[in-house]
Parts: C-alpha cells; structure tokens; sequence
C-alpha cells in the first residue's frame, strides 16, 4: 500500500537479499548461531532474536536483529513517536548500543585522516 496521506510506495529488497549479500561478501557460513528471544518493551510483546553468521573471512561476522511486536521505529529510541503512523515504540534493544557494540569492536588504531 501507498505510505499514508501520499501516493507514493516504496520496493525495498527483502532483507534475506542484503543479507545474502553481505553473507557473500565477507565469506560467512549461512547457518546462524541465534540468541533469544529477548522480551520485552512497553506492553512486554516485544521481542528481539539475534542472528550471528561465522565464522567469517578476515574475522569479520554479520549480525541481524529480528524484531516483532514493535512498530517501523527505532529500537531505543523515542517511544511515541507518531505512533499512529509507525506503530508503538519499542526498549526491548537500543539500536544505538548495539551498533556502537559491533563497531567499536572492528575499530582501527590509527586516527582517521582527513
């Protein structure tokens, strides 16, 4: 269906595809260690799966979250945020620890140069 108030769709690929392709790409095994669910959020029907795919070429992993329950929002982030539009909000991960937790882990030791 058309976003609301607006005529216009969006055609994203499913996400197995990008997957797929980062799967590919860093020469990961397809078969994924899977954690959780965690429960929880603000009416506790939330639930987060995580996906770990390695070993990986050059150490690397790729790692998915899987949420239900929550609306098209940002996981930790502000939880009413047009609700009507996106859907209920959701604490069940903070997207931005998460992130942080991946990354950092894969930083380099030199300063970037500009």
């Amino acid at each position: 269906p058309a976003f609301p108030l607006t005529d216009t769709r969006a055609f994203p690929p499913p996400v197995e595809r990008s997957l797929g392709k980062w799967l590919a790409h860093n020469g990961c095994s397809r078969q994924p260690e899977i954690t959780g669910p965690l429960a929880g959020g603000p009416r506790a029907a939330h639930r987060a799966t995580l996906y770990r795919y390695r070993p990986c070429r050059g150490g690397v992993e790729v790692l998915l979250w899987k949420l239900s329950g929550a609306g098209h929002v940002w996981p930790g982030g502000r939880r009413d945020y047009l609700p009507l539009l996106l859907g209920e909000g959701t604490d069940v991960i903070d997207a931005n620890e998460e992130m942080w937790r991946f990354f950092s882990r894969f930083a380099r030791n030199q300063p970037a140069s500009w």
